[in-house]
């Protein structure tokens, strides 16, 4: 069982990035302030980062399986 190839973990990478953007803009958006948006992240960051992080963490392992799943197959 080898390690996560690097197109896994770019994938993951972008999944937590896009999952923070998305809390961004629908927060943001809904308020209309960025004063507001820093509060609640700033507040809301022990749950925020477990949150990014695990989705991250499945969008790295499903690419990987993926993958994994056509290597086998071929």
């Amino acid at each position: 069982m080898g390690a996560l190839s690097n197109r896994s973990l770019m994938a993951g990478l972008a999944g937590s990035i896009g999952l923070a953007a998305l809390y961004a803009l629908i927060v943001g958006g809904a308020s209309g302030s960025l004063r507001h948006l820093a509060e609640q992240a700033g507040s809301d960051w022990y749950l925020l980062l477990p949150l990014a992080l695990g989705f991250g963490l499945q969008v790295s392992l499903m690419v990987e399986l993926r993958k994994r799943h056509r290597l086998q197959a071929a």
